[in-house]
């Protein structure tokens, strides 16, 4: 794990806890561990780490120049995390720069999807984000208030699009994990939306 110092993202969420932003390699797979979640901490010299974990949730890759930079730390398939600098200050110390670490997918008593709407009309395109959930998103449908349910079809990562016209509707998503288990998220959307825009369901 290296610390970006140009990135200060990143906000606290309980004693201990943070959840940010990360940038990723191995671990992000051609984008499907996009919105995934990790809870690690530093797991070397106890003289540069610190106690406590930290949650995570990858959005990226790493940048090239960086991967140059740090002889190659973060160049797949190398599973490597480029923290930023709020983040890797509450599991070690500033001088480390580079630090081993141990990880897991967390198990949160809260688990909820978010929901990132692009596109345009008749293209709706949406970043879904299993925030605390189990991780990876193996399928997602979509239901305007008009209409039934329509599976999504992966465009990108956790980019899934949709190519019927749903503007002015609210707008409903079930979503399955790679555990197999669906959430599914009512109304998460009201129907005066628009692109751009993002929402947060805390159904359960």
């Amino acid at each position: 794990m290296t610390m970006e110092e140009d990135f200060q993202g990143g906000h606290a969420t309980s004693p201990g806890t943070m959840e940010v932003h990360v940038d990723m390699a191995g671990l992000f797979n051609n984008g499907l561990g996009c919105g995934y979640c990790f809870e690690m901490w530093c797991d070397g010299d106890p003289e540069l780490c610190l106690p406590g974990t930290i949650t995570v949730t990858a959005i990226s890759t790493p940048l090239t120049l960086l991967c140059r930079m740090t002889g190659g730390w973060c160049n797949p398939p190398l599973q490597h995390f480029d923290m930023t600098k709020p983040a890797f200050l509450q599991i070690a110390r500033y001088r480390a720069g580079i630090v081993p670490i141990s990880l897991r997918s967390p198990m949160h008593e809260e688990k909820r999807n978010q929901v990132h709407i692009n596109g345009r009309s008749y293209f709706n395109l949406v970043l879904i984000t299993n925030v605390g959930g189990s991780g990876y998103v193996h399928s997602m449908s979509i239901m305007g208030s008009k209409r039934r349910w329509q599976a999504m079809s992966r465009n990108w990562g956790q980019n899934w699009q949709n190519n019927t016209y749903l503007d002015g509707q609210s707008l409903s998503y079930q979503v399955t994990a790679s555990n197999g288990k669906t959430l599914t998220s009512y109304n998460l959307v009201p129907e005066n939306w628009q692109f751009g825009q993002t929402f947060d369901d805390s159904q359960s």
